[in-house]
C-alpha cells in the first residue's frame, strides 16, 4: 500500500539573533602555545516585545514585518568557559570551530551601546604563562544583531593582540572583520 501525505507548506524563521565563535593563530609562534579560557557577551538586552505585524492574511499575498523591541534591561553570557585547560589554538591555517554559540535578541550597537565580547587566553613560553583578556565593543563589529542572522566571530590571536572578523550565516550569515590593538 502507498500513502500520500497532502499538508501545508510552511515556512520557518528565525525571530532571534545566533552567533557563534572560530578561533585561530595568525601564525605559527614556535615556543608558545596559546589556549582559549573564556568567551563572554558582556551588557546585552536580553528582554522586549516582539510584534510580526501581519500586512494580507491571504497565501497569495502574506507578508510580515518582524520587529523586536528589546527593554533597557542587559545581562551578560558566557558563551564558552572552560577554566580547566582550555582549547589550545594550535592551527593557524584552519579555524577551530567552537561548538558553543548563543541564541540571542535581535538589538543594534549604538555609540552609547556598552556591549562587548571579552575573551580569556593564556599565552606561555617555556618560562612563564600569561592570562589576557581582550574586550571588544560590539559596535566596532557588527553593530547591530538581526532577526533570523547568525554572526560567527572569527577570532585571530596574536601573542601581542587579537583581531576578531565576523561573518554572518543562515539562518542568514554575516562576517565581521576587524583588528583589536
Amino acid at each position: 500500500t502507498s500513502s500520500k501525505f497532502d499538508g501545508v507548506d510552511i515556512t520557518f524563521r528565525h525571530a532571534l539573533s545566533s552567533i557563534k565563535f572560530n578561533i585561530k593563530k595568525k601564525e605559527a609562534y614556535p615556543g608558545y602555545t596559546m589556549t582559549l579560557k573564556k568567551i563572554t557577551i558582556n551588557n546585552v538586552k536580553y528582554k522586549g516585545s516582539f510584534a510580526e505585524t501581519i500586512k494580507n492574511e491571504t497565501s497569495a499575498t502574506y507578508s510580515s514585518s518582524p520587529k523586536w523591541t528589546p527593554a533597557n534591561n542587559l545581562t551578560s553570557y558566557e558563551v564558552y568557559n572552560k577554566p580547566t585547560g582550555g582549547i589550545e589554538i594550535s592551527s593557524y591555517t584552519e579555524y577551530h570551530k567552537l561548538a558553543q554559540g548563543a541564541i540571542l535578541l535581535p538589538q543594534e550597537f549604538n555609540a552609547g551601546s556598552t556591549a562587548s565580547i571579552s575573551i580569556e587566553y593564556d599565552v606561555q613560553t617555556s618560562m612563564i604563562t600569561l592570562t589576557q583578556t581582550a574586550t571588544i565593543p560590539l559596535k566596532n563589529l557588527t553593530g547591530k544583531w538581526e532577526i533570523g542572522k547568525r554572526y560567527t566571530y572569527n577570532i585571530i590571536m596574536e601573542c601581542e593582540r587579537i583581531s576578531v572578523g565576523p561573518t554572518v550565516e543562515g539562518w542568514t550569515n554575516v562576517t565581521v572583520d576587524t583588528t583589536i590593538k
